[in-house]
């Protein structure tokens, strides 16, 4: 029994550093692709 709750506690603990990791890279992404997003806008407004 304590050696599942032990590998519970790991898995959990997983789980919140792989949902952490992946909450960083989706801010990361939108904070490169906002700026990206206007670029392009403003591209196809000059150009178009």
């Amino acid at each position: 029994m304590k050696t599942f709750l032990k590998f519970l506690a790991l898995l959990a603990v997983l789980t919140l550093l792989i949902a952490g990791i992946w909450l960083l890279f989706a801010l990361f992404l939108s904070w490169i692709m906002t700026p990206l997003i206007y670029l392009i806008a403003l591209f196809i407004l000059a150009t178009g």
